[in-house]
């Protein structure tokens, strides 16, 4: 698991979703602060979406990654730009659930006022 999560980021980093969507498993739900999403191909689609227009510039560097048995957690540090051109730096938790090498959850904690005022 710990290899699908440095994985994971390694995608989220290139922005190659693809890549990214297939960590998931079919019915696979990844929790994001404002949505949830659930299906490997709408996980995908919603990264797509997300990620490049809030976050035009946009580094994951794990700090720390854990994982036992059926769970993972990565403590992080997101490095952003936002759209109207702000850098901004804060931590992040996610909390990976698998089940047989595929992430069947993603929980994503962050403090959200970090990105709040653009």
């Amino acid at each position: 698991m710990k290899q699908s999560i440095e994985n994971y980021f390694r995608f989220l980093n290139a922005e190659q979703w693809d890549d990214l969507g297939a960590l998931f498993a079919v019915d696979g739900t990844v929790n994001f602060s404002t949505e949830s999403v659930t299906g490997r191909d709408e996980v995908t689609a919603a990264y797509r979406r997300r990620v490049p227009s809030r976050y035009p510039h946009h580094v994951a560097t794990p700090r720390t990654i854990a994982d036992n048995i059926d769970y993972g957690f990565a403590l992080l540090d997101l490095v952003v730009v936002t759209p109207a051109g702000r850098e901004v730096t804060f931590a992040v938790v996610d909390v990976f659930r698998f089940e047989d090498g595929k992430i069947t959850n993603l929980d994503i904690i962050y403090d959200r006022t970090a990105t709040s005022a653009n």
